[in-house]
């Protein structure tokens, strides 16, 4: 059974990490932190705020690390403090610990610590990196934009190109040993790739229903989760040759997945945490709670051609007006105009017929309005 275990905000969470079954860590938009002691039966709220928080790692229950919008952050206490680190990415997609000491951080460039972020070595610059795995201070893979997978033996200081067979952005990448690996394609339909030779060389185990995977966690060469936008959890129990799929439909997308001995924990929009414990037979519907407060999601995907998806909370009943309008403020389309009750909202969005462009939406509930824009490429 999955369990919906925090109701203390609406962002989107990105990321979520693990030291063990009880001490984890789970980050977001707005500068969201959340922590846990106890498996996420309880959350402490330590947000910063300001930027983004796209990747988070722990070593253990005191040491975490997070990155965003030109930051890292870490903590050597649990995060009753966290300090601000040198030497910030201009945009921290992922992180990696291998102990308290020793990590990486990858966005535009890979940077790297060996004394717990007090300083950092650029190591790599100039492509755009979303996931990292490393086994132990030496073996490491880098994925990112236009199917880049790079690996290393020396702890980073020289990365050699690894082909694998697409041009999509890879999302995320998880190696249990220095051999068996598997990596998120952000194609359509999403596609998982796996290696059982270090990355010698890559191969299509599955597509997800045509959802564009977001994040992968395996807890040994067997024992494996995905997720996806917007509404899969996938599960193996056999490295990944046979994938089974639920559709949970609490959030408009899963970002993020984490996996300890005994459970497994995933992230995604309207504050999202949902908790299984990791067994081959507890993969039933899940539970959640309602929103709690107002919030417009961004539209996915964003640039986007002709089709996108517009997404919000609903924390109250009320008359619901969602619009499009033009760069010059002119009404496109009104998407939703009625009286809406409590719920987690996904409208689709054609412009087919529009021209290429920048547009906005607002939403509009009970005299409250949120905006956003979207591009549309053609």
């Amino acid at each position: 059974m999955w369990l919906n275990q925090t109701g203390l905000t609406s962002n989107v969470f990105y990321k979520i990490a693990f030291s063990d079954d009880n001490n984890g860590w789970a980050v977001g938009e707005r500068g969201t932190i959340l922590h846990t002691t106890n498996g996420g039966n309880n959350w402490q709220d330590q947000s910063l705020l300001g930027n983004d928080f796209k990747g988070v790692a722990c070593s253990d229950s005191n040491h975490a690390w997070v990155t965003g919008n030109n930051c890292i952050y870490g903590t050597t206490n649990g995060g009753s403090s966290w300090n601000i680190l040198p030497g910030g990415l201009v945009s921290g997609n992922a992180a990696t610990f291998i102990d308290s000491n020793y990590g990486w951080v990858v966005g535009s460039g890979v940077l790297h610590t060996t004394n717990g972020g007090a300083s950092w070595l650029s190591q790599l610059s100039g492509t755009a990196f979303y996931g990292v795995a490393f086994t132990d201070r030496n073996h490491g893979w880098v994925v990112g934009y236009n199917g880049v997978i790079l690996h290393t033996t020396d702890e980073g200081n020289t990365w050699t190109a690894q082909t694998s067979g697409t041009t999509a952005s890879l999302t995320d990448v998880a190696f249990t040993d220095t051999s068996n690996g598997w990596a998120c394609c952000e194609d359509l339909p999403g596609t998982i790739l796996h290696t059982t030779n270090g990355g010698n060389t890559w191969f299509s185990q599955t597509n997800l229903n045509t959802r564009a995977p977001t994040g992968i966690s395996f807890t040994d060469n067997l024992h494996g989760w995905a997720v996806t936008v917007p509404d899969i959890i996938a599960h193996t129990i056999d490295g990944g040759t046979t994938w089974t799929s639920q559709y949970i439909n609490v959030c408009t997308g899963f970002k993020g997945v984490a996996t300890s001995r005994n459970s497994v924990w995933v992230v995604g929009t309207f504050g999202t945490i949902l908790r299984t414990q990791n067994t081959l037979t507890d993969v039933s519907e899940n539970s959640y709670q309602l929103p709690t407060e107002l919030h417009l999601q961004q539209n996915y995907p964003n640039p986007f051609n002709s089709k996108t998806e517009i997404s919000y909370s609903l924390p109250t009943s009320g008359k619901v007006n969602l619009t499009v309008f033009d760069l010059m403020g002119r009404k496109v389309t009104t998407l939703v105009n009625e009286f809406q009750t409590p719920n987690q909202c996904r409208v689709s969005f054609d412009g087919s017929g529009l021209a290429t462009g920048v547009y906005f939406y607002r939403l509009n509930v009970n005299g409250i309005s949120e905006s956003k824009k979207m591009m549309l490429i053609k």
